[in-house]
């Protein structure tokens, strides 16, 4: 299911650039805009300061 609500994501906004990655062990390139995450961050202690780093102040 969650792979096929991305991809008519993706087909729906082909503008915008979405991903499906592991909370724990989010990384990435350079700073982003923006970062949906729905229902995860209070269940995934680990994941707070590493998505809260990667976005552009």
């Amino acid at each position: 299911m969650r792979s096929e609500m991305i991809e008519k994501a993706r087909q729906n906004y082909p503008h915008i650039r979405f991903d499906v990655v592991d909370a724990r062990n989010f990384q990435v390139d350079k700073p982003l805009d923006a970062v949906f995450s729905n229902a995860v961050l209070h269940w995934v202690k680990e994941a707070d300061s590493a998505i809260a780093s990667s976005i552009n102040p």
